[in-house]
C-alpha cells in the first residue's frame, strides 16, 4: 500500500549537528489496505499537546476516519 504523508517537519530549522534527522521527516502518515485504514502520527511528545484543542480535533477526526465516519 501506498503511504500518503500528511505532516511533514522543515528540516531546515535543525542544526545537522546537534540532532541530524535526515532529509525527510515525515510527523503523520496514512495508508489503506481493501477497506482497512492504518494512520500513525509521531505528535503528542508531551502531555500538554493532548490539552490542545486543535490536537483534540486531530485525534477526533483520524478515529473518525479510521472507522469510516468522516
Amino acid at each position: 500500500a501506498r503511504t500518503n504523508v500528511l505532516i511533514r517537519i522543515d528540516e531546515s530549522t535543525y542544526d545537522p549537528e546537534k540532532s541530524p534527522m535526515g532529509e525527510d521527516h515525515p510527523m503523520v502518515w496514512w495508508h489503506q489496505v481493501g477497506e482497512g485504514r492504518v494512520l500513525y502520527s509521531a505528535l503528542g511528545h508531551t502531555t500538554a499537546t493532548y490539552d490542545e484543542p486543535e490536537f483534540k480535533i486531530f485525534i477526533r477526526n483520524s478515529i473518525l476516519w479510521l472507522v469510516g465516519k468522516s
